[in-house]
């Protein structure tokens, strides 16, 4: 489920962090915000935005900080995996249809 994920956020330009023995992945929305600026200019715009544009939530990074300001976090967004094939599925052709990405389908 993680790399299918992965491959969606990426294919939407999202710059993804490689991640392993977690079920979260950090993804930097910047490029997308980009292409999109009526998303916001930040990860808690852009994460207020997402579940009207796309129908998914995610978790903008600072808010596991001490700093929430600290620049470094401002376009980071953590996505989880821990959920069903089929709502995976689901999630990811979501995003992949709301941010010109593609989704492949391959779940386990």
């Amino acid at each position: 489920r993680r790399d299918s994920l992965v491959a969606t956020l990426r294919s939407t330009g999202m710059t993804v962090a490689e991640s392993a023995g977690t079920y979260f992945v950090v993804s930097d929305v910047a490029p997308v915000l980009a292409a999109r600026p009526e998303l916001g200019r930040t990860a808690e715009e852009f994460c207020l935005r997402l579940p009207e544009v796309a129908g998914v939530a995610a978790i903008l990074v600072s808010a596991f900080m001490s700093d929430p300001d600290d620049p470094v976090t401002r376009t980071l967004v953590r996505w989880t995996f821990c959920k069903s094939a089929g709502t995976m599925a689901t999630a990811e052709a979501r995003l992949a249809a709301a941010f010109g990405g593609s989704y492949d389908g391959g779940h386990d």
